[in-house]
């Protein structure tokens, strides 16, 4: 029998497991991403928080869910824009960002998602209008 390769990595395996388990739950989806939050180091809750409470108040046609075992935003079952704690990733910034399907394009090229190491007032505005812009 050949030796078999592995396609995927231990990290990717696992985050398909969470997948699958989160499809298979019917929870309340704003008290599954507050928990999710929760677990995040205090610096990626804030800015996760921060965000969280934001899009619920500007753009309420948006459910949270989570995904990949990370804050997602959803409408009418599908990803609008998702949150990605960086502790999780082992990156050096948080990422906000869209789904394909979503992107808010801008001429020829344009950024599918946000490297987020800090969060202020201008920022914030900034990443909801490009919410409030992809769920039209």
């Amino acid at each position: 029998m050949p030796e078999r390769s592995e396609a995927l990595s231990a990290e990717e395996r696992k985050a398909i497991r969470v997948r699958a388990a989160e499809l298979k739950k019917r929870e309340d989806g704003d008290a599954a991403v507050r928990a999710i939050i929760g677990d995040m180091t205090p610096g990626e809750q804030e800015i996760a928080l921060r965000i969280h409470d934001a899009i619920l108040e500007r753009v309420p046609q948006l459910q949270p869910k989570p995904r990949y075992g990370q804050p997602a935003y959803y409408r009418d079952g599908k990803v609008v824009c998702f949150f990605m704690a960086a502790s999780k990733y082992g990156t050096t910034s948080c990422t906000f960002g869209f789904d394909d399907a979503t992107l808010v394009q801008d001429g020829g090229v344009w950024p599918s998602a946000y490297g987020i190491t800090a969060l202020g007032d201008e920022d914030e505005a900034r990443l909801l209008a490009l919410v409030e812009r992809a769920v039209g």
